[in-house]
């Protein structure tokens, strides 16, 4: 998961000032400030959603979904299989000689 930080241009520019100071604690502090509000509502959202920020595939599922569907899938009745010779080209032509 990969969570992004947008920091407003005045608390970047603290933080660049504090950081060129070689001002570990006042980067530290300020770096706290920034990210607490972020942790906590993410850890809500997580707490909420379980698949908050899940990667999804291409077709929209996530794949937790898509597992669930393939164990579903399994876990149907077994279908007939069709004959070699229904699938062949002559089995599937045989109307139109």
């Amino acid at each position: 998961m990969i969570i992004q930080l947008e920091l407003p241009p005045d608390v970047e520019a603290r933080l660049r000032k504090n950081a060129a100071r070689h001002d570990v604690e006042a980067v530290r502090r300020l770096l706290t400030e920034v990210v607490a509000p972020v942790v906590d509502a993410t850890v809500d959202a997580l707490i909420q959603d379980p698949l908050h920020g899940a990667p999804s595939r291409a077709d929209g599922l996530t794949d937790t979904d898509f597992e669930a569907l393939v164990d579903q899938l399994v876990s149907m009745p077994s279908v007939p299989t069709l004959s070699d010779a229904s699938i062949s080209r002559a089995g599937i032509y045989t109307d139109h000689l």
